[in-house]
């Protein structure tokens, strides 16, 4: 199955006070982050949607091989920057939607739910934490005319709940951890390093054998 990336990198991160996609994690950044576990999990094309701070993340890119695309509709909500990055990202069978603050978030997640989705016969797989389930997602292409209809500023989530009997499930605790504030930035991006090794594997999710989405 041919797979690609969208990661939603557009916001204008006003609770941080700064570009919070370049938040440093070691060696890397949020963004470049989520690039090389996208990369790792063997996505092309990679594709990153930007917005406020389009040529700060552009240029962190650098030569990872993801593509920058600008979202200039980026004030109207994630819904645009789902469209811009579904209608990008070419004929690929799947594309996963990434947030790019969700610092947990590793290569073998993402392989995972590809291999959830592939062994459930479903057509969509999805993370859950905090009683909901979104991203990041894996959706094959059928998905598409209904996600690039999403407006505003309401991600994947409710579509996910309407069609719940399509969807297989990874419980993902760690999936509720985002980083909106510097407090939020002090607290949780030492933990990633701590249990990170050298692969950037943070987590280990496990699979819902059965129970529902909610």
């Amino acid at each position: 199955m041919s797979l690609a990336a969208v990661i939603l990198a557009a916001g204008r991160a006003s609770r941080m006070g700064t570009c919070k996609q370049l938040l440093p994690i070691g060696r890397e950044t949020l963004v470049t982050r989520a690039v090389r576990s996208a990369r790792e999990a063997m996505c092309s094309p990679i594709l990153v949607v930007t917005g406020a701070h389009s040529r700060e993340v552009r240029c962190a890119l650098g030569d990872t091989g993801a593509v920058s695309i600008f979202n200039r509709h980026w004030r109207s909500g994630i819904a645009s920057s789902i469209r811009v990055g579904l209608r990008c990202a070419g004929s690929t069978e799947a594309v996963f939607l990434l947030l790019a603050d969700q610092p947990f978030v590793g290569a073998p997640l993402l392989r995972l739910l590809h291999e959830v989705l592939e062994s459930s016969g479903k057509t969509a797989a999805a993370c859950r934490y905090d009683g909901a389930v979104g991203a990041p997602a894996l959706f094959r292409r059928g998905w598409n005319p209904r996600l690039v209809r999403l407006t505003g500023d309401r991600g994947a989530g409710d579509l996910i709940a309407r069609r719940k009997s399509d969807v297989a499930i990874v419980d993902f605790p760690e999936g509720r951890i985002d980083l909106d504030t510097p407090e939020d930035a002090r607290r949780w991006l030492p933990r990633v390093l701590d249990q990170s090794d050298v692969a950037g594997l943070a987590v280990h999710p496990r699979i819902d054998e059965g129970a529902p989405v909610f």
